[in-house]
């Protein structure tokens, strides 16, 4: 509910905008956002939907200050009085009908389509703020010019992925936990990345092994994306063929097309390396990987505390290396295709984590508490061990904890080793 006064801050993809609305007299306005349609609904008015200020960060840096007139708005929004239960419902073509499109009366419904390259919206709500990010492109809305007055309205400006990143991160708050973050990825190329917005999280398992203690909170002050899937065999050779990696020692699975979205395995740690770089990425720190797999909410899997046998590929009943006695039965003897268990996903996004193949990372092998800035991370080719994450088909639940760490040599391959790639950036 907006009562007459009430501020709203609304994050564009040029940067965030403040949305100040006025109502006339002790007009109210009710105001839904969903992912495919905005419906204004004025409860009891009237309410004056043209007086709206913004004042916009663009791409360069520059705020303008936009006071939109009555009859011309960035979302078209008619201007002027407005009877009481009243709706103006703004929706993406070709969507499914908004939960509050039957808000009022037919007669008193006011639809309009948008094109989806023109604009959508979606909402989050946080401590600070409310926040509505508008997705924009194009000089207007359906392609209609800024007026002469307003010759920097904000859709006349182009945007790019990196910032939607930024305005939906800066949005976030940590402290309100996993469930605040809605996941957001892109995709380049053929690689589909998840965003990992800022934030702090407890890394270590003072319940787990003695390598994993103490836990020690880590703090991240930018976001980063990370793959959302291991490197598959397909990926991988696209790099080969590029001549900008080498191939796996052992080409069995590599070379069958039956695999081409398994994880790639039998590559060694100076080879996954070569692929991060060559697609403009590096191997995860180990506290990246960590806060992808577990977040602010410090889950001992990436889905939550509780073991879930259908959640990941695992050693199952019928795996003979488990010391473990399991009822399970994932499916498949060795490695799974990628993404082949949804419900497994991390707070971001975040496939495989737990289970699959384990995942080379950028760490030194080091005790705890873990201090990034000790030479840990240090990029490196020192004959030394380097940590690897996540567990693997060749494993159990144990080893599929997201705190759980083991340390190989550069140079150690097998059929139950991969790896993923982080990015401080949206990738080219």
């Amino acid at each position: 509910m907006l009562k007459h006064g009430l501020k709203l801050l609304v994050g564009c993809l040029m940067g965030l905008l403040a949305v100040s609305v006025s109502a006339q007299e002790a007009g109210s306005l009710n105001l839904f956002v969903e992912r495919d349609a905005l419906t204004l609904y004025v409860a009891a008015g009237p309410a004056w939907l043209g007086d709206l200020e913004f004042s916009a960060l663009n791409a360069q840096g520059v705020v303008r200050s936009i006071r939109l007139r009555a009859d011309f708005d960035v979302l078209q929004i008619t201007g002027g009085y407005a009877d009481a239960g009243m709706c103006f419902v703004y929706r993406l073509s070709g969507a499914a009908p908004p939960l509050q499109d039957a808000c009022s009366q037919p007669s008193r419904v006011f639809r309009r389509d948008v094109a989806r390259a023109d604009v959508f919206w979606y909402d989050t709500v946080t401590s600070r703020a409310r926040t509505i990010i508008v997705y924009g492109s194009g000089a207007g809305v359906n392609g209609e010019p800024c007026p002469p007055d307003l010759p920097d309205c904000p859709f006349s400006w182009s945007v790019t992925p990196a910032q939607v990143a930024q305005a939906q991160a800066a949005a976030y708050d940590y402290r309100q936990g996993n469930a605040a973050w809605r996941p957001v990825f892109q995709t380049f190329d053929d690689v589909e990345i998840a965003l990992v917005p800022p934030g702090c999280f407890m890394m270590g398992s003072e319940n787990g092994e003695d390598n994993e203690k103490p836990a020690y909170q880590q703090c991240f002050d930018a976001p980063f994306w990370i793959s959302r899937t291991e490197v598959t065999n397909v990926q991988y050779k696209r790099c080969v063929e590029a001549g900008a990696c080498q191939p796996p020692n052992n080409r069995a699975f590599f070379d069958n097309p039956a695999y081409a979205d398994h994880p790639v395995v039998y590559v060694d740690w100076f080879q996954a390396k070569a692929y991060a770089g060559w697609r403009g990425g590096a191997l995860p720190t180990e506290r990246e990987w960590e806060y992808a797999a577990r977040g602010p909410d410090g889950l001992d899997y990436p889905w939550g505390d509780t073991f879930d046998e259908t959640r990941l590929n695992f050693c199952d009943k019928n795996c003979p290396y488990s010391w473990r006695e399991t009822s399970g039965d994932d499916g498949y003897a060795q490695t799974a295709p990628v993404g082949s268990y949804a419900s497994g996903a991390s707070w971001v996004g975040a496939l495989d984590m737990s289970g699959s193949v384990w995942e080379w990372t950028n760490t030194l092998y080091a005790p705890y508490p873990y201090d990034a800035g000790d030479g840990r991370e240090a990029d490196t080719e020192g004959i030394t061990n380097r940590v690897l994450r996540g567990g693997s088909w060749f494993n159990d639940q144990f080893d599929a904890r997201a705190a759980y760490r083991v340390r190989y040599g550069l140079f150690f391959r097998s059929n139950y080793n991969g790896f993923r790639v982080v990015w401080g950036g949206v990738p080219s």
